[in-house]
């Protein structure tokens, strides 16, 4: 790690990423479940907008200067302004997908997880395109529970719930080409179910890569 910022507990990080130097996070778990954007060096949240309690966020991602947010089990996908967080739009998570998980965008499609082992393309309707199977060929399987996801040069990143890892994957053919370790973060001694490593952001003006994880004190570079 290059530095290490204060990320607040009381955040069950579900999506995060980073545009024009800002922190914008998801926080998830029924009652607790808001869109944040933060101050990235203080951890001071600049503004907020939390959901009703039987609303459970998920993933997040920025695409056509939009934000996308995803819902767990409830099949709602927000739109919503980037500046003001207010909703702009409601969709329905299509039949081919299970639940909502990790979302990305290309620039053209969004890319969403569901708990299974697919990679799941949408328009910016949410209108189903295409999905392909995650798999590792050095290893001979299939990777399910791919979570928080993050698109660089080409290639998705992605967390793997349950894991302390990110794989990193070709999103034209599935087939992972890294998985990348970090184990080392939790320094906190023991740790319960729920703090799961989650959570990946770029910033491409800087070319600084940011991890945390959920109800984590500390956001890395």
């Amino acid at each position: 790690t290059q530095s290490t910022w204060a990320h607040d507990t009381k955040c069950f990080t579900q999506g995060l990423f980073i545009q024009n130097g800002t922190l914008y996070e998801s926080c998830g778990w029924y009652g607790r479940s808001s869109v944040r954007i933060v101050d990235l060096e203080s951890g001071h949240i600049l503004n907020e907008r939390k959901f009703p309690k039987n609303i459970f966020n998920e993933g997040i991602t920025i695409h056509n200067n939009k934000i996308y947010l995803l819902t767990y089990r409830e099949r709602i996908v927000y739109r919503i302004d980037s500046s003001t967080l207010e909703i702009e739009q409601e969709f329905r998570l299509p039949k081919e997908i299970k639940e909502g998980w990790g979302i990305a965008s290309d620039g053209k499609y969004l890319l969403i997880t569901d708990g299974t082992n697919k990679l799941i393309f949408v328009d910016e309707n949410l209108t189903f395109i295409k999905s392909i199977v995650i798999f590792d060929p050095l290893q001979n399987k299939i990777v399910p529970y791919v979570n928080e996801l993050e698109y660089i040069n080409g290639k998705v990143y992605g967390n793997v719930f349950g894991y302390d890892h990110v794989i990193v994957f070709n999103p034209e053919t599935g087939h992972v080409v890294q998985w990348i370790d970090f184990s080392g973060l939790w320094i906190y001694g023991k740790r319960d179910g729920n703090h799961v490593f989650n959570g990946i952001a770029y910033d491409f003006d800087q070319k600084k890569f940011y991890v945390t994880g959920k109800d984590w004190p500390t956001l890395y570079e």
